[in-house]
């Protein structure tokens, strides 16, 4: 029998060294650690070896932009300029910023998220101003991006100025890339880096259009879920060609591409697809009155058509399929456009709201309806009255009517004014053109009708004053101070503020 008051005859168990202790944390802990800090406290962090080696391995998730937040009006309160700075998780603009990413290919491989965007010339008007009867090619370079393959030849002939290029490559040195932004970046040509990317989720390009790339190249990138581009005059390709993103993609925008043709029905299998814009395409939508709801787009909650709309008579062909669409989504978003060369379209007058040419659906509850709308957001919006296709609920459940009651309330309180006795049809150019003269007649006799009034407001409040020479004004400002200024509103009267 083992004598146990001898503790020495007890077996011991080594004990842990601080060492291993520390080797454990770096290992399985620190790049757990790392990635809940942007990029820059991960570097300022990197105070030793270990914890250098932890940073390479710390996987640095995507930061998006501030969380929308509106006022008390319901208007999108602007984010503050340090906000907008942080939207990205990092923002190659200058020589300075790639200088920085050849450092992070090593630091932090595992970055996923970059934003690629016009490069910002260091006090480029000053250099200008400074050497005003020089050449363009004797002033200092500018920066840009290398070529691709086959270059725009005119782009680059645009300009005499001298280049510092810059490789784009560099983005594959990171594997684990999940987000990236192209904008206004100055690329010009194929660059076939930039769709090898296996684990890229969300692919963006805005106003590159000397960037050369068709939809056959996101082969390249499997596991893509958004892909958003806009403005991108050097894309082409037939949608049918995304099939290869199938079981992947829930956001598709592709928006002022005259390159993008096919059949919007191409789309229709998509199992994941959640939203679908394809304004100002050459994508044929008519086949979309063949949809099925049961099976076609099975989880599309919002749906913008290009303007395909030949006749203002045609929306009823396309509401009838929305209404299928928007049946079984809570918060739908579905619209279609009138098409730009439509003998109903015209143009907006000065200072009035747009004219309501694409057609919205709407819903209240389980009530559908559809209407006219300009489109936009805010004091601009505006629309036509709505057209109801289902009936209006009883007043049978208390309190889901009164929510139904206070949901329509909203819905045709919020940008009304100007249309609201054209239901079917919009207003035609010479309608639309009156009720803009009118309504600016209108605010312009309140304007003057309260210029009036506070001109009597500020005569009277004078009279108490006159005797004082210490009180009477010396610059045009000081009337806005005391009781008078709180006695006049502040409005601003507009043709849509009535």
């Amino acid at each position: 029998m083992m004598d146990t008051t001898n503790k020495s005859s007890l077996p011991q168990s080594p004990a842990p060294s601080a060492a291993c202790d520390a080797d454990i944390l770096t290992i399985n802990i620190l790049p757990s650690i790392f990635g809940f800090l942007d990029w820059k406290d991960i570097l300022r962090v990197r105070v030793c070896k270990k914890w250098r080696d932890a940073a390479t391995e710390t996987l640095v998730p995507p930061s998006y932009e501030p969380k929308v937040t509106l006022d008390e009006c319901g208007y999108i309160i602007p984010p503050k300029e340090d906000d907008l700075e942080e939207s990205f998780q990092f923002n190659v603009c200058s020589g300075s910023s790639y200088a920085a990413l050849e450092v992070l290919k090593t630091a932090l491989p595992k970055l996923q998220q970059i934003h690629l965007s016009a490069f910002e010339q260091e006090n480029e008007e000053g250099i200008r101003k400074a050497n005003l009867f020089l050449p363009q090619s004797e002033l200092p370079p500018l920066a840009k991006f290398m070529d691709g393959e086959d270059p725009n030849v005119r782009a680059n002939n645009n300009s005499k100025r001298r280049y510092i290029s810059y490789d784009v490559n560099i983005i594959t040195n990171f594997k684990y890339l999940r987000n990236l932004i192209i904008e206004d970046a100055p690329l010009n040509g194929k660059y076939k880096c930039i769709f090898n990317l296996p684990n890229l989720r969300d692919l963006s390009i805005f106003n590159c259009n000397d960037l050369i790339w068709d939809l056959d190249m996101l082969s390249g990138l499997p596991l893509l879920k958004e892909l958003h581009c806009e403005n991108n005059a050097g894309v082409s390709g037939d949608i049918m060609s995304l099939a290869i993103l199938k079981d992947t993609l829930r956001e598709l925008t592709i928006t002022k591409c005259d390159g993008i043709t096919g059949d919007i029905m191409s789309l229709a299998s998509f199992p994941n697809l959640e939203e679908l814009d394809l304004d100002a395409t050459n994508v044929d939508c008519g086949s979309i009155r063949q949809l099925d709801p049961e099976v076609h787009f099975p989880k599309l909650e919002s749906l913008q058509l290009p303007k395909v709309l030949e006749r203002i008579d045609q929306a009823q062909d396309f509401v009838g399929v929305l209404r299928l669409l928007t049946k079984r989504v809570e918060y739908p978003y579905m619209t279609v456009g009138l098409a730009d060369d439509s003998p109903d379209r015209y143009e907006g007058m000065e200072d009035c709201p747009l004219p309501p040419l694409v057609v919205e659906m709407v819903k209240v509850g389980s009530r559908i309806g559809w209407r006219w709308t300009n489109d936009l957001s805010g004091y601009e919006e505006q629309s036509c009255g709505i057209n109801w296709m289902d009936e209006e609920p009883l007043d049978g459940d208390h309190d889901g009517f009164e929510e139904y009651q206070k949901e329509l309330q909203e819905m045709e309180g919020y940008g009304h004014g100007f249309f609201n006795d054209f239901t079917f049809h919009p207003p035609n150019e010479k309608e639309y053109n009156n009720i803009c003269t009118e309504r600016k007649e209108e605010a312009k006799k309140l304007q003057e009708e309260f210029e009036e009034k506070f001109r009597r407001i500020f005569n009277k409040a004078n009279m108490f004053c006159s005797d004082d020479e210490e009180k009477k004004e010396d610059d045009d400002d000081s009337w806005y101070s005391g009781d008078v200024c709180r006695t006049v509103p502040r409005n601003n009267y507009t043709p849509w503020g009535l």
